[in-house]
């Protein structure tokens, strides 16, 4: 009985929202906002990494502290802007249409849906670099609990943060229709120019 009520309530949330993006279109915008924002977290990490390798650091909590304060203020700036910002243009959209229909649609589906894309595509705007920025950190906690040394951990977390970083660039080609691999590559450039910042920082 239990198994056919969580059943029954995933299919309705399933139903929900298939209604709620065939009303407000929120799937290609929450695309480019997780692309956009997960490359943004996983750049920052990368020069943190990077720039307190440089520095001769010794301490993996240094970066792990760092990390993770600027994924949070990317993840609380990211949350709040786009929130506010999606749900200005949504009520400037909705204005719109009253205008056009002579009608009011608080309370309707179209309201519902416009609240629904605001907070998930806030939501995933915050997450996107705090995803990515844990995924670089990883590394620099197995160091803190002495499975790996710093200096692995520098070599892996970079390692896996130009992956996130390919991985990112083919999907936007994919998204796009156009060449995945010069897109991955573009991305992974990106992070080259800020290994090649961060080293020349280090030397000053």
């Amino acid at each position: 009985m239990a198994s056919k009520s969580i059943k029954h309530f995933f299919q309705s949330l399933k139903e929900r929202i298939e209604t709620y993006e065939s009303v407000s279109s929120f799937s290609e915008i929450s695309r480019r906002y997780f692309v956009i924002n997960g490359f943004d977290g996983a750049v920052t990490i990368l020069g943190i990494i990077l720039g307190t390798y440089m520095v001769g650091n010794t301490d993996p909590r240094i970066v792990i502290g760092s990390g993770l304060g600027s994924s949070l203020a990317m993840a609380i700036s990211g949350f709040s802007g786009a929130y506010i910002a999606e749900k200005a243009e949504r009520l400037r959209k909705m204005r719109e249409l009253e205008r056009s229909l002579f009608m009011d649609v608080n309370g309707t589906i179209i309201e519902k849906a416009s609240d629904f894309a605001s907070i998930l595509i806030a939501a995933i705007d915050g997450l996107a670099p705090a995803l990515t920025s844990f995924i670089g950190l990883f590394p620099f906690i197995l160091c803190l609990k002495g499975i790996i040394q710093l200096k692995t951990a520098t070599y892996l977390s970079s390692l896996l943060i130009f992956i996130l970083l390919f991985i990112m660039g083919s999907y936007i080609g994919k998204i796009a229709r156009e060449n995945v691999i010069k897109y991955g590559l573009l991305t992974f450039s990106a992070g080259l120019l800020v290994s090649l910042f961060s080293l020349l920082i280090g030397h000053i």
